[in-house]
């Protein structure tokens, strides 16, 4: 392994006490060494500005940026501004890394000569994973495009759509803000980082551990709000695939959103209720979407069910 090349870790810290000591030991204790870890402060009102400080005079890899609270997105584009790694990987602070995520992520962008190299994702419930347990690895290279359509499917989502998890080439984090003040920053991004990519590279290695007892993260949190963004993150990644010439992308992303708004319409969700009325949902099933997803969408507007889910249910799936 070539240790010449740095790495910046990109933590935002937001009333974290309980988590960010784990999480930044889980950085610290990389079999690849050659990183800096950049906490970024954004204006927690709690003791994490002081620990991030504490931590900054522990180990000479880390810098700390104290900001006024801007949010998730906000934290992250500061954080890449001030980043100095040739790569880039985001990690939240209530989430922590396997011991050889570095090494293992790095190892694969250069051996495939990726903008981005992806691992997966172990949902967690304490601090005490070891990551030892793997399943069998299978990699897949993309290109940006391939790494679209894949990014619309249910066996690739999870894999391309999260920030974390991944290292970016320098100049494929740079080219791509988060969006400041909304939620769904990944969504409203992944398919701009994967589009602007020559070649992606997804391993089903698990070397994030995605912490699942913070109930007071965003991702435990649905309100209206968060599916004003989402509903945002969708329609513009519809649009700009359109922008680009790319049918056979615009008409992935639409027929994988209608099928989730459809869900959560007959869940009781108002914004996906209201959107699958209005003229903009007429604009995406003019994608040529597939014609069960448009028979999905006419049962949850007209009848508030989701006809593939009771399908499933009628069939004992």
């Amino acid at each position: 392994m070539d240790n010449s090349a740095l790495v910046s870790v990109i933590v935002p810290v937001y009333k974290v006490e309980d988590y960010l000591d784990r999480c930044v030991e889980s950085v610290l204790r990389q079999s690849y060494a050659s990183f800096e870890l950049l906490l970024v402060d954004d204006g927690s009102p709690d003791r994490c500005g002081a620990l991030c400080d504490a931590w900054a005079k522990k180990d000479g890899r880390i810098r700390v940026f104290h900001k006024p609270n801007g949010g998730l997105s906000s934290a992250r584009n500061l954080g890449t501004e001030k980043a100095r790694g040739a790569y880039l990987c985001y990690l939240d602070s209530d989430d922590y890394l396997a011991p050889d995520a570095l090494e293992y992520l790095l190892g694969l962008l250069q051996r495939e000569e990726a903008d981005i190299a992806c691992g997966a994702l172990r949902m967690v419930q304490d601090g005490g994973e070891s990551f030892a347990d793997q399943p069998e690895e299978q990699l897949c290279v993309f290109t940006g495009e391939e790494a679209c359509l894949a990014l619309n499917t249910e066996e690739d989502y999870m894999s391309l759509v999260t920030a974390t998890a991944k290292l970016f080439r320098r100049e494929i984090a740079c080219a791509v803000r988060f969006p400041e003040g909304r939620l769904h920053e990944d969504e409203a991004t992944a398919y701009r980082f994967c589009y602007l990519s020559r070649r992606v590279v997804r391993g089903t290695r698990e070397i994030y551990g995605y912490y699942q007892g913070n109930a007071g993260s965003i991702t435990h949190n649905r309100s209206e709000r968060s599916q004003r963004d989402y509903l945002a993150a969708a329609l513009e990644q519809i649009s700009f695939f359109r922008g680009k010439g790319s049918p056979a992308l615009a008409r992935a992303a639409a027929d994988r959103f209608l099928n989730n708004a459809s869900y959560l319409a007959a869940e009781g969700d108002g914004v996906m209720r209201a959107f699958l009325r209005s003229g903009e949902a007429r604009d995406c099933l003019r994608e040529g979407v597939r014609f069960k997803t448009r028979l999905r969408c006419w049962g949850s507007r007209l009848f508030g069910v989701d006809l593939t889910r009771l399908y499933n249910k009628i069939l004992g799936r």
